[in-house]
């Protein structure tokens, strides 16, 4: 038996069988179940091929409507990124010192800080804003980055400083309840002549001491 003939089964014409293979057509394929009903295997290889063909149009189909929708929808993103706004110190000097820093406004954000960072810019940090007065702890687990933060009550007034070491599970936080906190570049704070009385000026965070 050639490849694509079979043998024909009960029920089947043969003679049908030969009139098409004497009509100039090859490899005759006898489907079993329906008598008398015979095509050839070049007609179902076209056939398959079309099914394939369709159904890979399908598939590369679905995968662009749903690439289409993952980029379209802001919840996709598991980590989504912190906006920034500017923050200005001013010294009792009268000197301002200005950065731009993430704002971390959500315990998501909160949570994740600065953790696994190779790298800092010199003006940038990170803003945590807890809505309210808080005695929560900084620690620097999986915090590759040396930092300094600056602790800030309600009026908008530094109330403290600390250096913090990379990797340290060492818990900082100030003596009294404060409203932010803002993560630094280690010394950043000194190097711009910034210390606790000092005051910081960000939109809408200060407004009600």
């Amino acid at each position: 038996m050639r490849p694509g003939v079979e043998t024909p089964r009960r029920g089947v014409s043969t003679t049908a069988a030969a009139r098409v293979m004497s009509a100039g057509r090859t490899h005759p394929v006898i489907l079993s179940g329906e008598p008398g009903l015979i095509r050839t295997a070049a007609s179902s290889r076209r056939n398959l091929g079309a099914r394939h063909g369709a159904l890979r149009l399908a598939v590369v189909a679905a995968f662009f409507v749903v690439l289409a929708a993952c980029a379209s929808d802001p919840d996709a993103s598991p980590t989504p990124s912190p906006d920034t706004v500017a923050v200005v110190f001013q010294t009792a000097s009268g000197e301002e010192a200005a950065l731009q820093v993430e704002l971390a406004d959500t315990a998501e954000l909160r949570s994740r800080g600065l953790m696994f960072r190779d790298s800092l810019p010199e003006d940038g940090g990170m803003l945590f804003d807890f809505g309210g007065q808080t005695q929560s702890g900084f620690w620097m687990k999986d915090t590759k980055v040396p930092l300094s933060i600056a602790f800030i009550d309600g009026a908008g007034t530094i109330i403290d400083i600390q250096d913090m070491a990379p990797l340290s599970e060492q818990l900082h936080y100030p003596a009294q309840p404060y409203n932010t906190a803002v993560e630094v570049t280690q010394g950043w704070f000194r190097r711009n002549g910034v210390a606790v009385g000092d005051t910081v000026v960000m939109p809408v965070y200060f407004a009600t001491p």
